[in-house]
């Protein structure tokens, strides 16, 4: 892979939507990454869970990326958007953002 590539996988199962990232989610990935969650939620998902144990960084546009889809799903489910396995940099990233809330503990 190289600096911008993304490998995006989901599968939505009783109404959540698992949405694994690999790579790079900057400005040129950034629409693949929006994509799969458009995709996710025509599929019927009502809550999204976002596997980053693969992700190795993200910018600006992930950050909006997850801030629209979490305004789209709001008051669909308790944790609407929900990050799990995120590395200390996008842990970082999130609570710096203001996005702790995304982070599974």
């Amino acid at each position: 892979m190289g600096p911008s590539d993304l490998a995006v996988s989901s599968k939505v199962e009783g109404g959540t939507a698992t949405i694994a990232v690999t790579g790079t989610i900057d400005l040129a990935t950034a629409p693949r990454f929006d994509a799969a969650i458009d995709d996710a939620l025509a599929d019927g998902a009502a809550c999204i869970v976002l596997d980053c144990a693969g992700l190795e960084f993200m910018d600006s546009t992930g950050i909006s990326v997850l801030v629209r889809a979490r305004a789209r799903l709001a008051g669909t489910a308790a944790r609407p958007v929900e990050v799990v396995d995120a590395r200390p940099g996008i842990r970082r990233l999130l609570e710096v953002c203001g996005l702790r809330d995304l982070l599974a503990d």
